[in-house]
């Protein structure tokens, strides 16, 4: 109760019936403010063959003759109903051109059906072929071989558990070609001429078997290559752009080549160049709302160009797989980004995760992840250190109880230094439903809450420790609903309160607060006015925020360090930032830049403090250093008086940022009359978050329980 590193003028209650620090778990997200201010104890693609195999097919696959080069041919072995599991395993795999898949069946039961969602495609495998698809009557050890000789991505189910989510991918990749070495001679060797990598058009089928699908739903190609799309059946069409609606990007709703209004017959073809690279999304105007939506993928495309002189081969970043698959309930998925070629000096890369979801309500069934219901974004940068060569995109993933299927999001890579960008540099990541029926909201059980609020708050997995200590917390109540209810209340604004977020998430609200001061809102309460509001926007918090606590657990050994390590290179990167230098440019001298700083912070220093700050730069003139503008802004942030000033504003935006995942003037507001009315009202409490009722409306509102379920 004496620990100083809080202000106890922000606790409003009496600790007592507690555990001693000592024997609080050190691994525990910060039990101290819990154990010092909270009274909790009280009551109150398809290809070519693809495509073919739809209309004319007889079953024998078609050959293709392969160049020699790269490596020899393998074959890839995948269990079938592994210890009598629902799944395949395991999944998904990524070959080369070439390759053979042979799948052995180890409980009798299942099948290997060619076709996405459930539908069979007639591809490499198809329902009436009793080499794979015997109606799910394949007998222990029986195996299934096939070859593949195209590039692309092939998914497959078994027909008996296929909406028990047993379904798999194949990820054919092109066999990478060497660079040639020409043997040395003493007359110089001319440099061949570059040939261009050769285009292909990669076939996706409109409708299949009166189906309202895209198949294959995702692909992926190289820039240059076509896409040709193929009516199979009437009533459709395709539109470019992203939840249902058009963005013109490629096939606007009035292009009569493939959006036919929609008046397509079965047969009718549309293709399309891709020549830049990126994500496009589209979908069928008429069955978009049943879930009629589809994904190109556009990857960078590539040259080779012999070398005449052996040179080490160039440093490149690129993605292991082009799609991985994760179960809803495994809680996280690792996206591994690998560096070949030259590793002997540093590099770094930039990744973030998108979806197509937008601002679609979480119960919507379309195939595409949310990143408020379905995963928390990931956005940062991955930096290797010379002769490490792989790294992972650790994404959360969350467990909602919504029957709604396999949905995917994407995560790529970006902006390389150090590296050039390899392919492929964007992943799609399914997430399989562990579901068969809508069930009650996880939210409600004490597991599930504290688990996702370390995913909202410390943008983490919980430290096995802390999340036992928290559950405690909340089911050592009983059955008693009126101390659960403010059990609940304190262990949610604990994770605001704790030093994990005080010095990661505060932190960065406090350094946008000095280095651009405030914004300014719209609110209506007592009639329509402007009022200073936090100027950190929920896209620029949660990337700052990740960059400052990845790798940090307070109580683990060592945290002090990384929290410290990381708090350094963030502000050095922060003071480098286009905006940052443009409102501080390097000819203001050291007193006017901190002036500046203090007075967009909206605080006085005192004589100590200014003189602090200022020294940073020591005997300089300007501000050209930019690690001593670091630091001055550190200074500054870290400010004691700051800190107390900024608290309960920071405190109502992350009841906005962390539970509802938005600012506080998007939908479903639309101006910052309920921040204004949430400020008012903890203020008038002095702080306290109980009395005010704040956290308990945030956690018990439908906005934030519809998250997670009905």
């Amino acid at each position: 109760h004496q620990d100083e590193r809080y202000d106890k003028k922000k606790s409003n209650t009496l600790c007592r019936g507690y555990p001693s620090a000592k024997q609080v778990p050190s691994s525990s997200l910060l039990a101290y403010w819990l154990l010092s201010s909270l009274d909790i104890g009280s009551p109150a693609v398809l290809l070519e063959d693809s495509i073919e195999s739809l209309t004319s097919r007889s079953g024998t696959s078609r050959s293709r003759t392969n160049v020699a080069f790269g490596p020899a041919a393998q074959t890839v072995d995948i269990t079938v109903a592994p210890n009598g599991q629902d799944s395949f395993a395991p999944d998904p795999v990524s070959i080369n051109v070439g390759d053979t898949v042979r799948w052995t069946f180890a409980s009798v039961g299942h099948d290997v059906v060619s076709g996405p969602s459930c539908t069979p495609d007639n591809g490499f495998c198809w329902p009436s072929n009793t080499n794979c698809g015997n109606n799910g009557n394949g007998s222990v050890g029986t195996t299934y071989t096939h070859t593949f000789n195209t590039a692309g991505s092939f998914p497959y189910f078994c027909s008996p558990h296929c909406f028990e989510g047993m379904r798999g991918t194949i990820i054919v990749q092109t066999v990478p070609t060497p660079t040639p070495t020409p043997t040395p001679t003493p007359t110089p060797t001319p440099t061949p001429t570059p040939t261009p990598t050769s285009t292909q058009t990669v076939d996706v089928a409109v409708g299949a078997q009166g189906q309202k699908n895209f198949s294959p739903k995702v692909i992926v190609i190289n820039a240059g290559d076509s896409v040709r799309w193929t009516f199979l059946s009437d009533g459709h069409d395709v539109v470019s752009g992203s939840s249902c609606r058009a963005d013109n990007q490629f096939c606007s709703p009035d292009d009569a080549n493939c959006s036919f209004a929609p008046n397509a017959e079965p047969g009718e073809r549309y293709t399309h160049v891709f020549n830049s690279a990126g994500t496009f999304n589209y979908f069928c105007q008429p069955h978009c709302a049943d879930g009629m939506t589809g994904t190109v993928i556009v990857q960078a495309g590539s040259t080779s160009t012999p070398t005449p002189t052996p040179t080490p081969a160039a440093s490149i970043l690129q993605l292991s797989s082009a799609g991985y698959s994760v179960g809803e309930a495994e809680q996280q998925v690792n996206v591994t980004v690998t560096r070949s070629g030259d590793t002997s000096s540093t590099a770094s890369v930039n990744f973030a995760t998108s979806d197509g979801a937008g601002p679609q309500a979480c119960n919507v069934v379309n195939g595409f992840a949310s990143s408020r219901c379905d995963y928390i974004s990931a956005l940062g940068t991955l930096k290797f250190a010379a002769g490490e060569t792989s790294k992972a995109v650790s994404v959360l993933i969350i467990n909602d109880s919504y029957l709604e299927g396999p949905e995917t999001f994407n995560v790529s890579i970006s902006n390389p230094t150090g590296a050039s960008l390899g392919s492929p540099s964007t992943a799609t990541v399914t997430i399989v439903d562990n579901g068969s029926s809508t069930g009650a909201n996880p939210i409600d059980q004490p597991g599930f809450f504290v688990t996702e609020h370390y995913y909202d708050f410390l943008n983490r997995l919980p430290d096995s420790g802390g999340l036992a200590f928290w559950i405690n917390e909340i089911t050592s109540c009983g059955s008693d609903q009126a101390c659960i209810q403010l059990k609940r209340i304190n262990v949610s604004a604990a994770y605001f309160l704790s030093i994990e977020f005080q010095q990661t998430g505060y932190l960065v609200e406090r350094m946008y607060k000095a280095a651009y001061g405030s914004a300014s809102g719209t609110s209506i309460i007592g009639g329509a006015h402007q009022l200073p509001v936090p100027i950190v926007r929920f896209n620029e918090f949660l990337p700052d925020t990740q960059e400052i606590g990845q790798g940090v657990v307070v109580g683990q050994t060592g945290w002090e360090t990384v929290l410290e390590n990381n708090k350094q290179a963030f502000a050095l990167e922060f003071a480098q930032r286009s905006r940052f230098t443009t409102a501080f440019p390097t000819t203001m001298t050291p007193a006017q830049f901190v002036n500046q700083l203090f007075i967009n912070a909206r605080v006085t220093p005192s004589s100590t403090d200014l003189a602090a700050a200022i020294g940073e730069f020591g005997s300089a003139m300007n501000t050209s250093d930019a690690a001593a503008r670091a630091r001055a802004l550190r200074d500054v942030s870290e400010n004691a008086t700051l800190n107390s000033q900024e608290f309960n504003r920071a405190f109502v935006l992350m009841q906005f940022f962390g539970y509802l995942r938005r600012n506080p003037n998007d939908p479903q507001d639309t101006d910052y009359t309920g921040y204004e009315f949430w400020l008012t009202k903890l203020n008038q409490f002095n702080g306290d978050f109980v009395a005010a009722e704040m956290v308990k409306a945030f956690i018990t509102s439908a906005e934030y329980r519809q998250r997670f379920g009905p």
